[in-house]
């Protein structure tokens, strides 16, 4: 024998179909309507908008290199001195990576460091409040070469 769930009547219909006929329409409402964006939204006045300049490093076989070291510093054009300080962070269990930079147009210089790999480096540009999305593919660091 099944056991049967004991509701309490009211007009026309159970107590449960009534609460979830609430339930779905208050999550009707609390819907975007369509064509709304969703995720980013904009800075409000006074607060400041950033970029995100992330990405992922694979080892040269092709796995995920995670706890490589990630410097993202500021690489101005025309020879003027860096605007701000480079950031630092570190590859993630997935091998991936993002910081945060100002949204403000500006290349940048991403370096990948980890032992038994040569170093690599990458050059991004920033335009505005955006995600710029960058990927290494180490190679081995031999001795001798």
């Amino acid at each position: 024998m099944t056991p049967t769930r004991k509701t309490t009547q009211r007009r026309g219909g159970s107590y449960t179909l009534a609460r979830l006929t609430a339930v779905l329409g208050v999550l009707f409402w609390l819907a975007p309507a369509p064509g709304v964006q969703q995720g980013f939204t904009q800075a409000k006045p006074g607060q400041a908008s950033y970029a995100v300049v992330a990405g992922t490093v694979f080892q040269d076989e092709g796995r995920l290199l995670r706890g490589a070291q990630v410097t993202v510093k500021p690489d101005p054009e025309g020879g003027a001195p860096p605007k701000g300080k480079p950031i630092t962070a570190a590859t993630d269990q997935r091998g991936e990576f993002a910081v945060r930079v100002p949204a403000l147009p500006m290349r940048y210089t991403v370096a990948i460091k980890a032992p038994g790999f040569r170093v690599q480096e990458k050059a991004v540009a920033v335009s505005g409040d955006e995600r710029v999305d960058v990927f290494f593919q180490m190679e081995r660091d031999t001795p001798g070469k």
